[in-house]
């Protein structure tokens, strides 16, 4: 096997410089809690080179995530833009229902922080058999062998 040479950055002094960067925001900027210790620093740095763009899987959507950043203090100022999971689902289930207004989902999780989710809740079901497709969301509470038996059902029902 090979030995790839990968160099670890020291510090956010030694970023490279690119046109644009895609920064992930758990972890990176943002632990759940507070931002992280580098969050302002490595921001500035990027942006002082090009572009920066945020993406994360969160279930919120990207207008949610960053009043998110912004109470935990992570300033918009540097970013261009933000993508989140919780969009492009956003998106692609408001396309789906104004195409087939008569559907109904069955939600897994939560809808949480997802403020977008909410208003969808009036076409939510609470049965398997009867929903059109379900939507996983903010799985948190739910136990391994509950999501396993509803993921079964979820199969058997095609």
């Amino acid at each position: 096997m090979m030995k790839r040479d990968k160099k670890c950055l020291a510090c956010v002094d030694e970023l490279p410089v690119f046109e644009g960067y895609l920064v992930d925001v758990w972890g990176v900027l943002y632990d759940g809690q507070s931002k992280t210790h580098i969050a302002d620093d490595l921001l500035r740095k990027m942006k002082m080179h090009g572009r920066l763009a945020l993406v994360s899987n969160t279930s919120r959507s990207s207008e949610e995530l960053a009043v998110l950043l912004n109470d935990k203090g992570i300033s918009e100022t540097f970013i261009d833009g933000i993508f989140t999971s919780g969009s492009l689902c956003k998106e692609r289930i408001t396309r789906h229902f104004a195409t087939n207004p008569q559907h109904t989902f069955i939600l897994v999780g939560t809808a949480g922080e997802c403020h977008w989710l909410t208003t969808m809740l009036d076409r939510q079901v609470s049965s398997i058999e009867t929903c059109d497709f379900v939507i996983a969301a903010n799985i948190i509470y739910e136990k391994d062998e509950e999501i396993e038996r509803l993921v079964r059902k979820i199969l058997g029902r095609g």
